[in-house]
């Protein structure tokens, strides 16, 4: 714990760090700004999932620190459970093992990309979507998505219509296209051979 909080915010200050211990982590490390404007650092070690877990909040010089409030509501999830992500607008729930692969941010369009083993998932959100529909159908917007892929996959007949059921309730409905790897290749073998892409 100690290394990580002297990556982020230097040797001196993290002499000054304090023992932090919640309810489901251990080896907690906390670091106040005593002159804000700065930030204030915790790091430690889910009792969990074995996760380290580093919060780092940056604190204004008319503000207070909100740091403890934070801490509070703060919990994990198991290692193998499904995993909630959010970015600006853009939050989704990921399968147990997927890992961040990539992500990226544009106004009005967000990213994020994960892998587990051989397996790849995109997560994209466009703003305003139905701005964006009027110029282009949504189709049209899979076909593009599936342009890096042609070079590897090809598209085969299976195309059909989705719906997913968010947890809110809310029905969303798009298409979805099956893509087939075009032939095995000896430096891509771990290639999936049926990638299902949707909009």
């Amino acid at each position: 714990m100690a290394k990580t909080l002297v990556n982020e915010i230097g040797v001196l200050a993290a002499d000054e760090a304090e023992a932090w211990e919640g309810p489901h982590f251990r080896d907690a490390l906390i670091y106040r700004e005593k002159e804000p404007p700065g930030r204030d650092v915790w790091v430690g070690r889910s009792g969990v999932s074995g996760r380290t877990i580093e919060i780092v909040h940056h604190v204004n010089d008319d503000d207070e620190s909100k740091i403890q409030g934070i801490l509070k509501g703060l919990g994990d999830s198991e290692a193998d459970g499904q995993l909630a992500w959010a970015a600006f607008d853009l939050s989704c729930r990921t399968p147990g093992g997927c890992g961040l692969e990539s992500h990226r941010f544009n106004a009005g369009d967000l990213k994020l990309e994960f892998a587990r083993k051989s397996e790849r998932m995109e997560i994209r959100q466009i703003a305003v979507a139905h701005v964006a529909l009027k110029r282009r159908a949504l189709e049209k917007w899979l076909e593009d998505e599936c342009g890096p892929r042609m070079k590897r996959y090809s598209c085969g007949v299976e195309r059909r219509a989705l719906k997913v059921k968010t947890q809110s309730g809310l029905v969303l409905e798009g298409p979805i296209w099956r893509l087939d790897r075009r032939k095995r290749i000896l430096l891509r073998a771990g290639l999936p051979g049926t990638v299902w892409q949707r909009a």
